[in-house]
């Protein structure tokens, strides 16, 4: 399984609450309605992990040397990179892409997010 991981931060203009209600309520949408836009891209799951309490989590950060803490994180899960790279070639993968960065204009802070396709190694599990 490949995910491409997204570290969110919001536009400046922005309070936390209202990013993640946006990025939440209208951009799944984006790409047209009922996640037709995710599914275009071939992604076989797509999770939003929205930040907790800012200051806990910017405690959390500095704790580390770390600067800002994120807003949040997408998930978009792939079966295979080929699989990935099918989609994102795709006529309709190309145009939903297009779509949803053009949407995330009015939220995301791109030149302080990151992105990156990656792949899980899953190092501890407890089913308890």
């Amino acid at each position: 399984m490949i995910k491409l991981m997204v570290g969110l931060r919001r536009r400046p203009n922005l309070t936390r609450e209202e990013f993640q209600r946006y990025w939440n309520e209208q951009h799944p949408d984006a790409g047209g309605p009922e996640m037709a836009g995710i599914k275009a891209m071939g992604a076989r799951r797509y999770v939003q992990v929205h930040a907790l309490d800012q200051d806990y989590n910017a405690r959390l950060s500095r704790s580390r040397g770390g600067e800002d803490d994120f807003d949040g994180f997408a998930e978009l899960w792939f079966d295979s990179l080929e699989a990935f790279e099918a989609a994102a070639g795709s006529t309709e993968g190309r145009a939903a892409a297009k779509a949803f960065l053009a949407d995330e204009a009015n939220f995301v802070d791109w030149p302080r997010t990151m992105i990156m396709l990656s792949e899980e190694k899953e190092m501890y599990r407890t089913d308890d």
